[in-house]
């Protein structure tokens, strides 16, 4: 039977949730339901700042206000 595997803090949000994260909606980064998939943040260097909503958040991720 496989282990289950335990998630650590950064492993339960993405980066949709994050404060730091500004959404980007230009046409052509919508999906097809008009919804945002990427956003800017400050601390991602490697896509000049671009990070795909849907990937695991880094450590510096801070929960959004809703």
């Amino acid at each position: 039977m496989a282990k289950k595997k335990i998630l650590d803090s950064d492993e339960k949000h993405f980066c949709r949730e994050c404060k730091h994260v500004e959404f980007v909606t230009k046409f052509q980064t919508l999906s097809l339901d008009g919804k945002p998939t990427l956003g800017r943040c400050p601390y991602y260097t490697n896509g000049k700042w671009c990070v795909i909503l849907s990937q695991k958040s880094c450590g510096h991720f801070a929960k959004r206000e809703s």
